[in-house]
């Protein structure tokens, strides 16, 4: 369980980092890293004024520590396909036929 979380919070993170354009946790040093994000549970902050925004909600569901309110993959998939549809929808097959092998391949090392 405790690997889910880590998978699901990592995907937030580089969902969060690709929006923003920055490094998350930029401010914590080794010193009290630990204490801010794993202890007291501090997340990068969202922008709600965003164009990403609906991304902004994936990435604090992905994050959460309730796991019943983590996205499943394919929910994260099907969000990504939508957004990415908004922006260039002929772009959207492409990315995802690699997504699909790509999530294929996981599965059959398992």
């Amino acid at each position: 369980m405790h690997l889910l979380f880590i998978y699901y919070a990592t995907a937030g993170l580089v969902l969060w980092q690709l929006c923003h354009l920055q490094t998350p946790y930029d401010e914590y040093d080794n010193n009290n890293f630990d204490e801010f994000v794993f202890e007291k549970g501090v997340r990068p902050k969202i922008d709600a004024e965003s164009r990403l925004y609906p991304l902004s909600v994936l990435q604090t569901r992905c994050w959460s520590s309730d796991a019943a309110e983590r996205p499943e993959c394919k929910e994260i998939k099907d969000i990504l396909r939508d957004e990415m549809e908004k922006f260039d929808s002929s772009l959207t097959e492409e990315v995802l036929d690699i997504s699909n092998k790509t999530e294929k391949s996981m599965m059959s090392n398992h």
